[in-house]
C-alpha cells in the first residue's frame, strides 16, 4: 500500500515539475503582462489559469524586466528558447474540460441548438470563437426538443444542475465522465 502511495505522489510530483519549463523563455503572443508580487513563477502559471484567452506565460526573474519578478500572459503558444533569465509553462488543451451536472447561468451572448446531443459540440463552438469564455451545454428536452449550447462572454458562477454540462475556455478538468 505504501509503495502505491508513494507511485501516485511521485507522478504527481513529476507532472506538476512537466509544467514549469525552468531556463526557458517563450518570446511573443504576449496580450498582458504586469509585475508580480513575489518571485514566484506559480503565481504566472495560476494568472495564466485563469484567463480563458491564455494559451502559455513565461515568467521573468527579478532584474530581467526590471527589479520586481514579472509575467506575460500569450494567446498563442511561441516556441521555447533555452534561457537562464525565465520559466514558461503551456496551458493544457481543454479537450477534456467538462463540468458534470453543472449549469453556469448568465453571460449568455449566443444560443445554438445542436443537432447532435454532444456536449463536444459545444465546447468546440467555445473554443472556437474568440469572444467565449465559458459555455453551457443543456441536455435534449429541457429548453425544446433539441439539445442547446450557451456561449457566454464572462465566466458566471457555477450552479449545481443535473440537465447541464459546463466549462470555462481552458480551464482543469472538473469531473467529466467519459459515458
Amino acid at each position: 500500500m505504501l509503495s502505491l502511495f508513494l507511485a501516485v505522489l511521485l507522478s504527481a510530483t513529476a507532472l506538476s515539475a512537466q509544467q514549469l519549463e525552468r531556463n526557458t523563455d517563450r518570446t511573443g503572443g504576449d496580450y498582458k503582462d504586469f509585475a508580480l508580487t513575489r518571485p514566484d513563477p506559480a503565481l504566472c502559471r495560476a494568472a495564466c489559469l485563469k484567463e480563458g484567452d491564455c494559451r502559455a506565460w513565461t515568467y521573468g526573474k527579478p532584474g530581467f524586466a526590471g527589479d520586481a519578478a514579472h509575467c506575460w500572459l500569450k494567446n498563442e503558444v511561441p516556441d521555447p528558447t533555452p534561457n537562464t533569465c525565465c520559466v514558461s509553462g503551456v496551458k493544457a488543451e481543454t479537450a477534456a474540460n467538462m463540468e458534470r451536472n453543472t449549469n453556469r447561468p448568465g453571460d449568455d451572448y449566443r444560443d445554438l441548438e445542436l443537432e447532435n446531443a454532444r456536449p463536444q459540440l459545444c465546447q468546440a463552438a467555445c473554443e472556437k470563437d474568440r469572444s467565449c469564455r465559458a459555455w453551457t451545454y443543456v441536455k435534449p428536452g429541457i429548453q425544446g426538443d433539441l439539445a442547446h449550447c450557451w456561449l457566454k462572454n464572462r465566466i458566471p458562477e457555477p450552479v449545481e444542475d443535473e440537465n447541464c454540462i459546463s466549462g470555462v475556455k481552458g480551464a482543469a478538468t472538473r469531473g467529466w465522465d467519459r459515458r
